[in-house]
């Protein structure tokens, strides 16, 4: 049996979709991150609290994602990728 997202919700978009904003913006803070030490600058995006620590939340995004996705496959059984 194949599972395919159906409406309303359509999960695996919106899923796909937090993976790489997540992704995206991980990339985004390590660009950040060599261009202040490139340039002499201080990172102010370090000095948020942890309750919203942008890193911080977006690896959880990512985190949950991953795990979301290996629970589904553990339960459903996904062919391998084709070359």
């Amino acid at each position: 049996m194949t599972y395919v997202a159906s409406a309303p919700d359509y999960e695996e978009v919106f899923e796909a979709r937090k993976e790489k904003y997540s992704e995206l913006g991980l990339q985004a803070i390590k660009v950040l991150d060599e261009l202040c030490t490139l340039a002499g600058l201080p990172n102010e995006l370090h000095n948020y609290d942890d309750d919203w620590a942008p890193k911080t939340k977006l690896k959880q995004a990512l985190d949950e994602v991953k795990s979301e996705k290996a629970e589904r496959n553990a339960r459903i059984k996904v062919p391998p990728p084709l070359d």
